[in-house]
């Protein structure tokens, strides 16, 4: 050890006599030196001295210190290796008298394994769906069915969920194709009804996840805005009742029940224009039996809802009694009984 020490104080001394030689001949040659304007031009060998230090550094790197304390994982796996060695156990590696790595930093562990969600960041102009992948929506859209579809069922889960999946086929193949550049400007928004509903049910599940809060579920419903809008002064059909109801939820589980309110009333008002609240209008509005079935669940859902958010603000009923068909289909079958 005496020995080691010593060699170590000699080619230390022996660097700083380097280093000194090195800056006095630096020093002289630029003394000799003049700017065009009488100033010194200053030239750097960095070269030199860089070459120097590093050569002299990289003989004698320092070890990794023989004691580990016992918070680090260096003691850890030595006390496993200990008691792998008294059962028995051994391997080639076990004759290394060194334990741990010689570098002053060892590599990185390898990244684990991440979903099959694209890394490449996203365009601000882009449409938030792009940013949500397909298991996570399928989830979300599992979410709003056990939370409110169960007892609102304003639509058929199991067609949303297939044409989710149809959805992110399409989106997947437009990634790998180029036809959507995730870095350039532009939306690239589908705007669809369905896809639009979509977004609408995606955003009410990340809400309820929120507790009222959540920024992601708020990007969904401002990109769906304009298309509402555009449905309060369309025609009336059963695709535009169905979303401005789940636009009334999303602003009910915001904690804004009279703007609910308020949407809820103008789905209930669409629905007594759409002949919803008369018992003959669905044998001849609707062709099919799963028509009638969807037309009459999301009627009397907005009935309920409307009665609910009525109360909770003091606020009359947008569906009065006296409006609706006393011969009209009951809900008792069709809300309790799920598929």
């Amino acid at each position: 050890m005496i020995g080691q020490l010593t060699s170590l104080q000699q080619q230390v001394d022996s660097l700083y006599s380097n280093l000194s030689a090195l800056r006095n001949h630096v020093d002289t040659n630029l003394a000799a030196l003049d700017g065009p304007y009488g100033q010194p031009q200053y030239v750097r060998h960095t070269s030199v001295s860089s070459g120097v230090t590093s050569g002299m550094l990289s003989q004698h790197k320092p070890k990794p210190p023989k004691f580990h304390g016992p918070t680090s994982s260096v003691f850890n796996l030595g006390v496993a290796k200990s008691t792998l060695q008294t059962m028995g156990i051994t391997g080639a590696e076990d004759a290394a008298d060194d334990v741990g790595t010689t570098d002053g930093t060892p590599a990185a562990s390898p990244p684990a394994a991440t979903p099959a969600m694209p890394t490449t960041p996203l365009h601000a102009s882009k449409d938030v769906l792009w940013s949500v992948g397909k298991d996570e929506a399928l989830r979300l859209i599992q979410v709003w069915d056990d939370e409110m579809g169960c007892m609102y069922p304003v639509l058929d889960v199991d067609n949303l969920a297939h044409h989710t999946g149809l959805l992110y086929k399409f989106m997947d193949a437009a990634r790998r194709t180029g036809l959507m550049e995730a870095t350039l400007p532009g939306a690239d928004a589908i705007y669809d009804d369905q896809t639009q509903t979509l977004k609408l049910v995606l955003a009410i599940a990340c809400t309820l996840e929120g507790s009222g809060k959540s920024e992601l579920g708020k990007k969904l419903f401002e990109s769906v805005r304009d298309h509402l809008e555009e449905q309060m002064f369309a025609s009336c059909d059963v695709k535009a009742i169905r979303m401005l109801t789940l636009a009334a939820a999303y602003h009910f589980h915001r904690d804004e029940e009279t703007v609910a309110w308020r949407i809820a009333g103008f789905a209930a008002r669409m629905c007594i224009e759409l002949g919803l609240h008369r018992r003959d209008t669905y044998s001849t509005t609707f062709t099919t039996n799963e028509e009638r079935a969807a037309a009459t669940k999301l009627f009397w859902s907005i009935r309920v809802l409307d009665q609910r958010w009525s109360f909770g603000t003091g606020m009359p009923f947008a569906l009065q009694d006296n409006d609706i068909d006393p011969f009209l289909q009951k809900p008792v079958s069709i809300l309790f009984v799920r598929k």
